[in-house]
């Protein structure tokens, strides 16, 4: 019975060793349910498997094992029978702050741009007292000047469509 002792298994992605003996483990598995016969893996498909993070841990990494063994219409399994490693797993998600703040200063840096630095019409738009705007501003190290003179017209035509229903726009 499991629930007598407490077992910590840590996560795949924290075990990456094991990762090699596992994919040849489930290929072998694998090659039997399917009655196959596939003689490995390539480098660059071991290299895939090794940086996947594998949220899913050990369970998703046999199941794309399984998969590539019936995908596979070569001797060797290569690194497209694989899932690609998503963007967002090589980087994790930044932390809820860092997000906010980098949201902030493009915002602000749209919003100036649309009214051509007018902070008038900047504070007005993004819902903001003009003091604090400028205070936003400072906070980003953002400067006014740097839109100031360029046309409005963008903004004056979202001004214009303010009335419109949703169907009409």
């Amino acid at each position: 019975r499991i629930s007598v002792v407490p077992l910590f298994i840590p996560p795949l992605r924290e075990r990456r060793d094991d990762i090699p003996l596992l994919a040849q483990y489930f290929l072998q598995q694998s090659m039997k349910r399917s009655n196959k016969d596939v003689k490995g893996f390539t480098p660059a498909a071991l290299h895939r498997l090794m940086i996947n993070p594998w949220p899913g841990n050990v369970r998703e990494l046999e199941n794309a094992v399984e998969k590539a063994v019936v995908m596979s219409q070569q001797e060797m399994l290569t690194p497209d029978l694989f899932p690609a490693v998503s963007a967002s797993a090589e980087s994790p998600l930044k932390p809820l702050t860092e997000a906010k703040e980098e949201f902030e200063r493009t915002y602000l840096k749209n919003v100036l741009h649309l009214t051509g630095g007018n902070i008038s019409r900047a504070a007005q738009f993004a819902g903001r007292y003009r003091a604090d705007f400028y205070k936003m501003l400072r906070k980003y190290g953002l400067h006014p000047s740097t839109t100031k003179g360029r046309p409005e017209a963008e903004v004056d035509e979202l001004e214009s469509e303010e009335h419109l229903t949703e169907a009409e726009r």
